[in-house]
């Protein structure tokens, strides 16, 4: 298949090249940069900006795109036309932020979107705020703009090794301390898929030219306590977890998934329940958890050794003591 992925060079990115390249597909790159699109000389590579430079996508027919690297409809709006007559099926890497606030536990593909006002949409300038609504923006124009097949992947929380949201290794560096840990309620859901199996189901995605919207993670049967008490397993460390409630977290200033990686307040807690029978229908498999966990701790380990000192995510040893030291305080009757 001759394929064209529209790529940043990130983690995400990386993997579904790799996958591509591992199904034998004849493989276009279009990114802004060269990075280090070295790796994979086998692939052709186009430097271009999306908005500029698009016309050096001209002369060429693929049989389909992976779109990993849209976040303005003003990006989109552009690709799709270049596009239209040059691939037969268009695949879209989005997320489930798009869906709208307040989310609920259990949505599926078909809970609404965020929607954006005309002027916040003509935004070129990516932000916490706008994101979510742009991808969201992105979709519809691929929706309702691109004449031939399309597929919109949303997916979740995404962990593995290289992972530089860092949420599985954090906790994999914590428990290997031992001792009293600070968590928030074990019984918190947590939801997340491998970045390798994302990456094998995207690219097979594209090559069954699979049509619709899916969002993509991992199952709902997991929650904190079982995660920690598997990693624990796997360092043979035993933990006492101190259990605190979001409004005192939230009010101590920790922050979701930087300040405690995998935790959200309640509010926000249902992105780690999402459905996603739909994928699993199309083909999505994920891998054992163990399997993960062994190659995020054997990936961070290597990385030790080249920053010893780096503090990624998560809690550092002081903070989490002030923070144990005022939960118990609070907790005395007076």
């Amino acid at each position: 298949m001759h394929l064209l992925i529209l790529s940043r060079s990130d983690l995400l990115d990386r993997h579904v090249i790799e996958a591509a390249l591992a199904q034998g597909h004849d493989l276009t790159l279009f990114a802004p940069t060269k990075g280090d699109f070295h790796r994979y000389p086998e692939a052709r590579l186009i430097v271009g900006d999306r908005l500029s430079e698009h016309y050096k996508l001209a002369g060429h027919r693929w049989d389909a795109v992976i779109d990993l690297s849209a976040r303005t409809p003003k990006q989109m709006s552009v690709t799709t036309a270049v596009l239209a007559s040059q691939v037969a099926h268009y695949t879209l890497v989005s997320s489930a932020w798009v869906l709208e606030h307040p989310w609920t536990h259990g949505m599926d593909e078909s809970a609404p979107t965020q929607r954006l006002t005309p002027e916040e949409a003509a935004a070129d300038e990516l932000t916490v705020d706008n994101f979510a609504g742009l991808l969201a923006e992105c979709e519809a124009i691929l929706g309702d703009h691109f004449e031939g097949g399309s597929f919109v992947v949303r997916p979740g929380l995404v962990v593995g090794p290289e992972d530089p949201l860092d949420q599985l290794g954090s906790w994999m560096r914590r428990l290997s301390r031992g001792g009293e840990m600070l968590v928030p309620r074990l019984d918190f859901p947590v939801q997340f898929i491998d970045v390798r199996d994302l990456a094998r189901w995207i690219v097979r995605a594209a090559e069954d030219q699979q049509q619709g919207t899916c969002l993509a993670t991992g199952d709902t049967s997991l929650d904190l306590g079982g995660l920690l008490s598997e990693i624990a397993r796997l360092n043979h460390t035993e933990v006492s977890a101190v259990e605190a409630d979001d409004a005192w977290l939230e009010a101590q200033g920790v922050a979701p998934l930087t300040g405690l990686p995998l935790w959200m307040p309640e509010e926000r807690g249902a992105f780690f329940t999402l459905d996603c029978s739909s994928a699993r229908q199309r083909g999505l498999v994920t891998r054992p958890l163990e399997e993960t966990l062994l190659d995020v701790d054997a990936w961070d380990s290597l990385a030790a050794l080249v920053q010893p000192e780096a503090h990624r995510v998560g809690l550092a040893p002081r903070r989490e003591a002030e923070l144990l030291r005022a939960w118990r305080e609070q907790q005395v009757p007076v």
